[in-house]
């Protein structure tokens, strides 16, 4: 549940290509009107991402 309440902090997928591009999938571009992840949510998202063992 981590993880998904970190994915959807902020509006849009963001989150989630956020996440892709950290396990190496894709780039964390994103066009507008959406806007890359916050400082604090990227972090948020790396601790989910270590909870739920996706990364180290």
């Amino acid at each position: 549940m981590p993880l998904h309440n970190a994915v959807f902090t902020e509006p849009g997928l963001c989150g989630a290509k956020y996440g892709a591009s950290v396990l190496g999938k894709c780039a964390d571009d994103v066009r507008l009107p959406l806007t890359t992840l916050s400082d604090d949510t990227k972090a948020l998202m790396n601790k989910a991402m270590r909870h739920a063992g996706l990364i180290n």
